[in-house]
């Protein structure tokens, strides 16, 4: 359990760091620590069950599902403490660092519905993807990976048992478009002038989990990429987010 408690440490470090810049953290380690304990417990479940058996072995039938109910948590705990790693780094004066290589925003849109099928499978969202061939450009992998899966995560999360579409196109010589839509319960009119802001939620009658953080990364990377992201919704008719990014960045944006 070393691992786990140095993860715990390393948390709780970060937190007291960002604490000296913003009181919304407790948010953030309040929503940390939810994840933390059930993974606690399964671990610690796992050792008493294998301790408890004779032969020291037990079957792969009992033992897989129940290693895959601890693997799952700590992924939940990693993409917190991966959120919140985020937010340090947008908030620093230096930024985040940006590196520039040709990509395909089509493939991206590809490689991210396939390590998110599982998600998107559980809680019961089909997904569909529409191309028109590769759509080039250059831009930083890992934040154009993240920009896409926040915005699929939060389709996922928010419009569960809903089709969501991926639209990728190239809206210029110059720029592409992202556009992430589904036909959920939509957001109310009054909330989406703050959704991409820290600690916001589209749904606040249902109370869904999450840091409210996601869409707010998705907007900081964006501007951070030379670009924009806008929503459109109507209550009951699902919600449509629009990401547009230049095909390169300006000379004049900050490295």
């Amino acid at each position: 359990m070393a691992p786990l408690l140095d993860l715990e440490r390393r948390i709780a470090e970060l937190e007291r760091a960002l604490a000296t810049r913003d009181e919304l953290i407790g948010v953030v380690g309040h929503e940390l620590r939810n994840p933390l304990s059930p993974v606690f417990l399964q671990a610690y479940h796992l050792m008493a069950e294998l301790r408890k058996t004779k032969t020291g072995t037990v079957s792969t039938e009992w033992l897989v599902p129940r290693f895959e109910l601890f693997v799952r948590g700590l992924d939940r705990l990693l993409e917190r403490l991966n959120r919140l790693m985020d937010v340090a780094a947008l908030q620093s004066p230096s930024g985040i660092a940006l590196t520039d290589e040709e990509l395909d925003l089509s493939r991206i849109a590809d490689d991210v519905v396939l390590t998110m099928a599982r998600e998107a499978d559980t809680a019961g969202c089909s997904i569909e993807i529409s191309t028109m061939g590769p759509v080039i450009g250059r831009w930083d992998r890992l934040r154009l990976e993240q920009i896409v899966g926040n915005l699929l995560s939060n389709a996922i999360h928010f419009a569960a048992g809903s089709h969501i579409e991926i639209v990728v196109r190239a809206r210029s010589a110059d720029a592409a478009t992202l556009l992430v839509r589904d036909d959920g319960p939509g957001i109310a009119l009054e909330l989406q002038p703050r959704i991409f802001d820290r600690f916001e939620r589209g749904d606040t009658q249902h109370k869904r989990g999450g840091l409210g953080l996601g869409l707010w990364i998705v907007r900081r990377l964006c501007e951070r990429m030379g670009g924009r992201v806008a929503v459109d919704s109507q209550p009951g008719r699902g919600a449509s987010f629009l990401v547009t990014l230049p095909r390169a960045r300006r000379a004049d944006t900050n490295p």
